[in-house]
């Protein structure tokens, strides 16, 4: 099968000429695809959660008992590079 969007593409077009059958087996097919890609991105986005958490506790570690400044500043870059790709997946989901 090609993509969604060139399927769309050629039925809109008219190169495609499609049965009521297939047309509902498409749509079907799209649902279930975007219902795992939603559950995808909704365990991408734990994931990412759960790498902030840590790294968070590995920051407060870094700063309070090592006070090692170098690896807390750069756990905290890597933090912020999780929050921002978490925040877009949030955004995305809702």
């Amino acid at each position: 099968l090609k993509s969604r969007p060139q399927v769309v593409n050629l039925i809109r077009c008219g190169v495609v000429n499609l049965d009521r059958h297939q047309v509902v087996s498409f749509v079907r097919w799209t649902v279930v695809n975007l219902t795992e890609f939603s559950n995808m991105l909704t365990e991408l986005l734990k994931d990412h959660e759960t790498v902030i958490i840590q790294l968070r506790s590995g920051v407060e570690e870094c700063a309070e008992k090592t006070k090692d400044a170098g690896t807390a500043d750069f756990l905290t870059g890597l933090m912020e590079q999780h929050e921002s790709i978490a925040w877009i997946l949030r955004r995305y989901l809702n």
